[in-house]
């Protein structure tokens, strides 16, 4: 099957999905990857320093282009176009600037180091990795709470449904469910705000070594006219 650029397509291959056992969940009933949908982020960066930082921010447009399925599950395959300021260039926020794979019940967010921005397969490196379980899914489905995945480098957990202090969330989507990993990569802090039905609505991380801070927040997302048969 090639590129699917259509709702209709898009809806197969949501009844098509392969749950692979009991207690999993179709990852696209949670995040809506159908092609022309629209997400808007506000992201800031803090650097050097928390009381003198070097700050940049920057908004980008993330728009699903294409589902591509490979062997391994489906692309989501993504552009992301910077609207206003300048990005920071820093590791942390390449994360999905490629795409999505869809692999059984997980989400992986793609750079562009990891799939032929051509064909949309898997680079050599990276299907290797995944097939060997050394690559962290950044998302499992059902989300609940107490939930755990991922491996020693990049361990995730659901921590709660909410945030009480309300800093990176806004208030309807207060009941968005707070995905943790208190070991993300070298020394890391990330929480990933994420909302059925929509998808990231908020993500922080913090350097605990060298300073760095680095926040992505939703502004808007834009749902594609749904096309009837």
């Amino acid at each position: 099957m090639g590129v699917a650029r259509t709702g209709a397509v898009y809806a197969f291959l949501i009844a098509s999905a392969v749950i692979v056992s009991v207690g999993q969940e179709n990852p696209l009933s949670w995040l809506p990857l159908q092609v022309g949908n629209r997400w808007i982020y506000d992201h800031e960066s803090k650097e050097v320093s928390p009381q003198n930082p070097e700050i940049a921010t920057w908004t980008t447009e993330e728009t699903i282009t294409a589902i591509v399925s490979i062997p391994e599950g489906l692309v989501a395959v993504q552009n992301v176009k910077v609207t206003q300021g300048r990005p920071s260039g820093g590791w942390v926020e390449q994360r999905g600037n490629s795409g999505y794979l869809v692999h059984d019940n997980c989400i992986y967010l793609l750079t562009k180091s990891s799939v032929d921005n051509t064909t949309h397969q898997l680079s050599s490196a990276y299907r290797q990795d995944l097939a060997n379980g050394i690559l962290s899914p950044d998302l499992c489905f059902p989300l609940a709470f107490g939930n755990q995945w991922g491996t020693a480098d990049v361990p995730w957990r659901i921590e709660r449904r909410g945030d009480p202090t309300a800093l990176f969330l806004p208030p309807k989507y207060a009941d968005a469910f707070d995905i943790r990993s208190n070991h993300f990569g070298s020394g890391g802090l990330m929480d990933v705000w994420f909302q059925k039905g929509i998808g990231i609505i908020s993500e922080r991380y913090l350097h605990q070594g060298t300073y760095g801070e680095w926040t992505k927040r939703l502004r808007a997302f834009i749902q594609a006219p749904q096309i009837k048969n």
